[in-house]
């Protein structure tokens, strides 16, 4: 659920009524209908839901994702049953995303926990946290990207899925380990065992789609405009879908989606493996989209290895009503959907929302009746049943009773193995019933007592029973199935052929190699995958295996070389290391071959470091893949092998280990490339030679790189090569020798890119040389001069650019503007206010002059202060608030003058002269456990009564007082409890006149604000104290003011501030300044039917609201910034009321990922943007303005993350609501997934 800012009675079949919808009910097909089964306030903000076989209904409520705080646990899980009776089944939960019934149990996933409770009619008891931790800060605003919802297959595995918040340290009750850095699947036992990643490398699904065969099928969210759309995807044993790095383009060593979708926000998903409804409907995928507001069904049929959507059905579409799906379960009988409705288009918002929905058919019933005991016995309950009544249940059309029949037969042991055995061995028997008897063997004792019949099944006629058997042996590692299994990697059947080779990668027997080598060269995706992941697999388990598996690098075939290669990838292995070095060292192998292996050894020379569990963010594909840097015992096993291929008298090697030097960085082999240089005829190697000295950073080649660019009509191949590696090399004579280049006559291209390293370098002595360059025939050459003088900065440079502020080009002129504001010359105020004074540079020119505050420009502000550019209002703002003194004079004079100033920059100018003043003295009272309500009204509060605290000590209101900066310290107040806690503090305020303030307040951690009785603020969760972290509107009357504060405590510092504006007097207070309230714009816009093509330049006007600064509303490669996420599609997710309120309110609900970031740096810098890149050594932040700003870590003093999004509030400032209507008509424009670029 992500986009603009990254979502009680229930009458069951014999019940007599179905509670009526609030409101329009989402739009069916025919012969369906749906009710609405319970309803708000009875039902609050449900996720998922469950259904025990008695039919009784199981439905999570998720008050942590909407009012309440996403970090304390105050979800619960409500039981509906049959006859009207609701109980509450467990509470004080975290996040309910998973919810299965099995056996009278009731598996739950609260991420982090997974947790197991026993069904006593409805409450639940004995709970047991299986896995302590499937991620143990999935937290960051509410609960979004994290480990999901499960579903038991057939096979006896509990499958998990996970968003990219992905999975970290999780423990099995065996003491197993997994985890999926990224989106994924995980699977285990239903004990707790036995954990392993099943699939990984996609975004954010929330739930799995198991089909009666166990094929799963997820339905994911969009990447945020990089080209990842909301994707139908088959998840497969080892499966690796490409996120974030290997997707864009896909590469050949990744598996890939059935379809995608465009914009949306899946959530929920569930396959139909029932009997009730028509053949029609079985085997179906049924996914809910929260974001289009659409529930679809698709028939899926399978294609070679994988499988491709046949048909799709909008099976329930929302239309005009707040339909938000999320979760979805099959009724007990077979003939209905429950799925869970958000029932409303957000999140973190105190609303009381939510219903469950049963979608009905209303045709005939097809099921076959149930068997008597597949209720007691699908309950954990007592129950007769013979051993062949279950083995018939086997045979069942119903899912449900035959993995009840499995389970139940597996507790019988081995009495059951001969009758199971024989429904295996009989080919007249369904093909359901024969997997079922295959798994039910599994679950007995593994399948050993009847292995040979599962090796038999592997030679079937049905292609379906000889995958099941193919699954089985795997699962089990049952070696002596090895000759048999590799015959099917030959078959015409691609999943066949997938599933053999998957269950031998997971046997791990060395004498499967050569076939599957051989099954390299198949063209089908996905079995030509399960070949080079079943050889990786081998490697793993026998290192005795890899010289084998790398000698297929020598293969004649090149699918087979390319197959093997992928099977090496990522593979920290010490054998590995060893027999690819021994490959590359041995002459009888081909050049090629061996070169590879250098290739291969490179890439594996160091580990990345060990993920941390820290999320990665929205759009992690715009940082670099995390580099290698810890060594390993392959290290010097990779670094010999570079080494002495460099001495080799092979060029094909000799050039494989030059490049192999720029991907290890070896400082030693760097040394030895400077004298080979000039010996090397090949130009190729010798960029090859150039690039592997910059990527080392080696200074011993400066003498080289200097003596090539000396001379650039000699080796005009190599400059691009020689500039970068200067560049990358560094140091005074590098700087010397980059200096010299670009005075030369070397080609443009060239000449700029060594001017951007000089103005990286902050190069003070090539400025004038830089400078020269600024008139430059080429354009890429000014511009990079400009840029690499802003870099510089200093008086030097102002002149050069103030000289450019001559240039006939308008362009020219606006360049150098831009730099001007970097560099913050005083001395360029004149020429910047002759700027000004053009049209063409207008807008330009004041943003300059703001960057530099001076009393000349006061002109320049008043007119910025009227910008519909709310960072152009901004900066203004504070250039006017820095020459206030001398400002109010000319102030006053300019309203007295024609034409008057309008009303818009009267009220900027009245901000800057009302001066917010902390309220220094209060009364305060606690402590009170942190969730308490409040022990009188808020709306009149008694100051003279007496209360209980949290330990039932009587307590009053105390005075108190702030210190120098405004701040109360309550951990110094003698409260007698301090940590998880709330205290309230209560204080009153005179003003002269009614008017409307906005208050600056901080807090360490949560804050309620109420004014004159009237809540105005609230914020949860922990955070560090910052004075100005919230700006708060309220009004206050004439005369005497009550404000009031609740501040609550998670552990650490305690303490908060309220500073409140002052009423501000004289001439520029006589003047009345009526600012439209965003409510004005919003009422307008609701009713007022915009222009969407007029909104569409307002969006992309970079002197107005300038949002394609920040936003793309294309695809991929469309112009705009990735500072917010893309809004490509979001007219499809949002309606035009929350259009409204997200751009009015852009941090009333922030997208996860999308929260500002604070750093403060050793140097007295505060940088506030979103992070959108880091390394072990630096951080990356986008600020408002789009600007890219690397910080390195060594530098940073504080770094928080801010409540607030990075979006700007009072965009709508300089609009007029007909132009607001327009803007808002652009975005609900915005439906439909954008046409990829050609």
């Amino acid at each position: 659920m992500s986009e603009l800012r990254t979502v009680l009675v229930l009458l069951l079949t014999a019940c007599a009524a179905v509670a009526k919808p609030p409101g329009a009910l989402p739009t069916h097909q025919p012969d369906w209908k749906v009710e609405v089964v319970a309803e708000a306030p009875k039902l609050l903000h449900p996720s998922v839901v469950c259904c025990a076989p008695d039919g009784r209904v199981f439905v999570a409520e998720d008050p942590m994702d909407m009012g309440n705080d996403s970090e304390k646990p105050t979800d619960r899980i409500l039981c509906f049953h049959p006859g009207g009776k609701v109980t509450v089944f467990a509470e004080k939960l975290h996040a309910v995303f998973g919810l299965a019934y099995v056996d009278g149990k009731v598996y739950v996933h609260h991420c982090p926990k997974f947790s197991v409770f026993t069904d006593d009619d409805g409450v639940g008891k004995d709970r047991k946290d299986l896995i302590a931790t499937t991620n143990p800060r999935p937290n960051t605003g509410f609960n979004d990207h994290i480990p999901s919802n499960i579903r038991l297959g057939m096979d006896g595995w509990l499958y998990m899925s996970t968003g990219d918040k992905g999975i970290y340290g999780a423990v099995g009750t065996d003491g197993s380990k997994a985890q999926i850095y990224g989106g994924g699947v995980l699977r285990f036992r239903p004990d707790g065992s036995h954990l392993e990643v099943y699939s990984s490398g996609t975004r954010n699904h929330l739930d799995v789609a198991v089909t009666a065969e166990d094929e799963i099928f997820t339905y994911d969210n969009t990447d945020d405009g990089n080209g990842w759309w909301t994707r139908v995807t088959h998840m497969v044993d080892g499966g690796f879908y490409g996120y974030p790095w290997d997707y864009k383009p896909q590469r050949p060593y990744t598996l890939w989606m059935m379809t995608d979708y465009g914009g949306g926000s899946p959530t929920g998903a569930i396959a139909y493996n029932e009997d009730a409804l028509p053949a029609k409907y079985r085997g179906n995928l049924f996914f809910c989209e929260w974001g289009r507001k659409q529930f679809l069904r698709l028939t899926v049929e399978r294609n070679g290895g994988t499988y491709k959507i046949a048909n799709r059905e909008d099976f329930l579409t929302g239309g005009p009503s707040e339909f938000r799906p999320v979760g979805v379960a099959v009724s007990p009988d077979g003939m209905s959907l429950y799925v869970t409705d958000w029932n409303y288009g957000g999140w973190k918002q105190n609303v009381q929302v939510g219903r469950l929905l049963k979608v009905t058919y209303t045709g005939k019933s097809e099921a076959a009746p149930k068997p008597e005991w597949f209720v007691p016995a699908a309950m954990g309950k007592k129950f007769e049943a013979k051993t062949a009544e279950l083995v018939a249940g086997l045979k069942h059309p119903a899912q449900s009773v035959r993995l009840v029949a499995q389970r139940r037969l597996a507790d019988r042991g081995q009495e059951a193995i001969e009758p199971v055995t024989a429904l295996l061995n009989d080919a007249k028997a369904p093909a359901f019933a024969r997997w079922s008897a295959i798994w039910t063997l599994d679950a007995i004792d593994g399948g050993k007592s009847s292995r040979t019949a599962i090796i038999a099944a592997l030679k079937d006629d049905d292609a379906s029973v000889r995958r099941q058997a193919a699954r089985q042996l795997g699962t089990r590692a049952a070696r002596e199935a090895t000759s048999e299994l590799t015959k099917l990697l030959v078959g015409e059947d691609a999943s066949v052929r997938f599933q053999a080779a998957a269950a031998l990668g997971r046997i791990g027997d060395k004498a499967a190699v050569p076939a599957l080598q051989s099954a390299l060269g198949q063209s089908d995706l996905f079995s030509r995958y399960a070949a080079f992941t079943a050889l990786n697999r081998i490697g793993r388990a026998d290192p005795s295996a890899w010289p084998a598996i790398v000698a297929g690098l020598a293969s004649e075939a090149s699918a087979i070389r390319e197959g093997s290669q992928f099977a090496l990838r990522e593979t920290y292995v010490e054998g590995l290391a060893v027999a690819l070095a021994a490959f590359a060292a041995d002459a009888k192998h081909p050049a090629e071959a061996r070169a590879a292996a250098v290739a291969a050894l490179a890439a594996l020379h160091r580990k990345p470091l060990p993920w941390n569990g820290q999320w990665w963010g929205t759009q992690p594909v715009r940082s670099p893949r995390p580099a290698g840097v810890d060594a390993w015992a392959g290290t010097p096993v990779a670094l010999k092998a570079v080494r002495d291929s460099l001495k080799s008298d092979d060029a094909i090697l000799r050039r494989a280990a030059i490049e192999a030097v720029a991907v290890v960085k070896d400082a030693d082999s760097a040394a030895a490339l400077v004298p080979a240089f000039p010996k090397e005829s090949d130009p190729e190697v010798k960029r090859a030679i150039l690039r592997a000295l910059a990527a080392v950073k080696s200074p011993a080649a400066a003498d080289l790189v200097a003596s090539l660019l000396a001379k650039p009509g000699e080796t005009p191949d190599l400059l691009a090569d020689a500039v970068a590696a200067a560049g990358q090399i560094g140091g005074a004579k590098m700087t010397e020798a980059l200096t010299s280049f670009i005075a030369s006559q070397a080609p443009p291209v060239a000449v700029a890119s060594a001017i951007e390293f000089l103005g990286t370098q902050k190069a003070t002595a090539a400025v004038p040389t830089i400078a020269a360059r600024l008139t430059h025939a080429d354009a890429k050459v000014r511009t990079a001069a400009v840029a690499a003088l802003a870099a510089i900065g200093g008086e030097p440079a102002a002149k050069a650019l103030v000289s450019m502020l001559a240039d006939k080009k308008p362009d020219v002129r606006r360049a150098a503007i831009g730099a001007l504001a970097v560099v913050k010359s005083k001395s360029a105020i004149e020429p910047l206010l002759k700027a000004f004074a053009d049209p063409d540079t207008r807008f330009e020119a004041v943003a300059a002059l703001a960057a530099t505050p001076d009393i000349r420009a006061f002109d320049a502000y008043l007119e910025g202060l009227g910008s519909k550019n709310a960072t152009v209002r901004d900066e203004c703002r504070k250039a006017v608030t820095a020459i206030r003194v001398a400002a109010l004079p000319k102030i006053d004079t300019r309203l007295d003058q024609t034409p008057p100033l309008s009303q818009a920059v009267v009220g900027e100018l009245q901000r800057v002269y009302s001066t917010a003043a902390p309220i220094r003295s209060w009364r305060v009272l606690g402590a009170f456990t942190r969730e308490a309500k409040p022990p009188f009204d808020p709306t009149t509060p008694t100051l003279d009564a007496e209360y209980k605290d949290a330990n039932g000590k009587p307590v009053r209101w105390k005075a108190t007082r702030t210190d120098a900066g405004g701040k109360v310290n309550l951990l110094r107040q003698g409260f007698s409890l301090t940590g998880d806690a709330s205290a309230y503090a209560y204080a009153e305020i005179d003003s002269k006149t009614a008017r409307a303030v906005e208050m600056i307040a901080g807090s360490d951690d949560g804050l309620t604000v109420w004014v004159n009785g009237k809540q105005v603020f609230e914020v949860k969760g922990d955070r560090g104290y910052n004075a100005d972290a919230f700006h708060i509107k309220a009004n206050l009357t004439a005369g005497r003011n009550v404000i009031l504060a609740k501040i609550t405590q998670g552990g650490g510092p305690w303490e908060f501030s309220i500073a409140v504006p002052e009423a501000g007097t004289g001439r520029l207070f006589e003047t009345t300044a009526h600012k439209l309230d965003p409510a004005e714009f919003a009422t307008f816009a609701t009713k007022t039917t915009g222009n969407p093509a007029h909104g569409k330049v307002l969006y992309a006007d970079l002197k107005g609201l300038a949002c394609i600064k920040c936003h793309v509303a294309g695809p991929p490669g469309s112009p705009g910034g990735d500072v917010g996420p893309s809004l490509a599609g979001i007219g499809v997710k949002y309606n035009r009321l929350q259009l409204i309120e997200s751009v009015l309110y852009p941090s009333k609900q922030i997208l996860d990922g999308y929260q500002q970031t604070r750093v403060a740096t050793l140097d007295g810098r505060v940088i506030v943007g979103v992070v959108r890149g880091e390394t072990p050594d630096d951080v990356t932040i986008l600020d408002a303005e789009a600007r890219k700003i690397v910080i390195k870590k060594a530098d940073i003093e504080e770094r928080k993350v801010l409540d607030k999004s990075v979006m700007p509030e009072g965009l709508q400032a300089g609009l007029t609501p007909q132009d607001f209507a327009d803007l808002i008509a652009f975005l609900e424009s915005l439906k439909e997934k954008p046409p990829e670029k050609k």
